[in-house]
């Protein structure tokens, strides 16, 4: 079946009305939200144990006279339905929604924008993964079409805050909305693992847009045939393909790589030792010592010294004179076989 392509309606960009409120739990996410939008936050539940580690939001919430309340473990799993939460939950307004055309001028003066696109990923936990991923390595927007999870707790939990450094567009229109990002000269990039093309050895456009389909299905038929080009990420074949988020690290590192232009990412590098110096002797190898030629037949230094005449020690057998002294009564015992 055949993709309808309709004209683009701005107005009608975004598909589906946010609720007004959700919730926000985990520590690294509830500090994302306190960080950049302190003004969304309409109430906030904390263990007694996290009072001081929030001390700064709790005393702003008292002065801007939001409500706050210490629960315990039990009451913040009721309030939370989850078993995650870190003991800290925020209540907040979600963000606006964002249109195509302002994510555009977003990246309008960035040569290498990169956006991410996902169809039917319906698992929140996989959604989280796949934002706190394109958030480390600097997608300026992730943009949502199909049924894909709304904002939630377990999903800002699992971005680990990552979701507040993403523009995000819930898309009504896919095959007006790509036609648009493609005369803003992006190029549309698809995923399968039965492309002949290899990510590893394929040209990828200065600014893309990554396609990634369901955890199940992968991408339509229908959305596949909007791509510019389709890469496969190459692995042992002993399974089919990666899970989503995991094949978004894939695509997401290789791009990465690139755009830094290095073969190797430096935080690898820096733990890399040094290669040997050309010419030279390798650097793990230990130093020779230099022996005096008065002193090479004697033994190495810092080993024990050959015996010099006149600092022998006496044996066992002899005296302090050097002569050998008589046996003992029990050595005399002893006989010879």
């Amino acid at each position: 079946m055949g993709f309808m392509i309709n004209e683009f309606d701005p107005s009608a960009n975004t598909r589906m009305t946010p609720a007004k409120e959700h919730k926000v739990y985990g520590k690294n996410a509830v500090k994302a939200v306190w960080k950049a939008r302190p003004q969304d936050i309409v109430r906030v539940y904390v263990v007694h144990e996290l009072i001081t580690e929030f001390s700064d939001m709790l005393k702003w919430c008292a002065q801007s006279k939001r409500a706050y309340h210490v629960v315990s473990t039990d009451d913040l799993q009721k309030v939370t339905e989850a078993n995650h939460h870190e003991g800290i939950c925020l209540l907040v307004k979600e963000k606006l929604p964002q249109d195509l055309s302002e994510l555009i001028f977003f990246c309008k003066d960035n040569p290498q924008a990169t956006l991410v696109l996902l169809e039917n990923v319906q698992n929140p936990h996989n959604v989280g993964a796949i934002l706190r991923v394109c958030a480390h390595f600097g997608v300026q927007g992730v943009l949502f079409y199909g049924d894909c999870p709304r904002p939630s707790g377990s999903l800002y939990r699992t971005s680990e805050g990552g979701a507040e450094h993403l523009q995000m567009v819930w898309l009504a229109d896919l095959g007006a909305s790509l036609r648009l990002l493609k005369s803003e000269g992006f190029s549309i990039v698809g995923t399968s693992s039965h492309s002949d093309k290899n990510l590893l050895g394929a040209e990828l456009p200065k600014r893309l847009v990554f396609l990634l389909g369901s955890e199940s299905e992968g991408l339509s038929s229908g959305i596949q045939a909007l791509a510019d080009m389709t890469v496969q990420i190459p692995g042992s074949g002993l399974v089919e393909s990666l899970n989503v988020a995991c094949a978004t690290t894939a695509l997401l590192c290789e791009n990465w790589r690139r755009r830094q232009g290095e073969s190797v990412h430096p935080r690898v590098a820096s733990t890399m030792p040094p290669p040997p110096p050309t010419g030279g002797r390798p650097q793990n190898e230990r130093p020779r010592v230099q022996i005096p030629s008065d002193k090479r037949k004697g033994q190495h230094e810092g080993s024990p010294r050959a015996p010099q005449p006149g600092n022998q020690r006496p044996t066992r057998d002899q005296n302090a004179n050097g002569k050998k002294s008589p046996p003992s009564p029990i050595q005399r015992r002893i006989k010879p076989r």
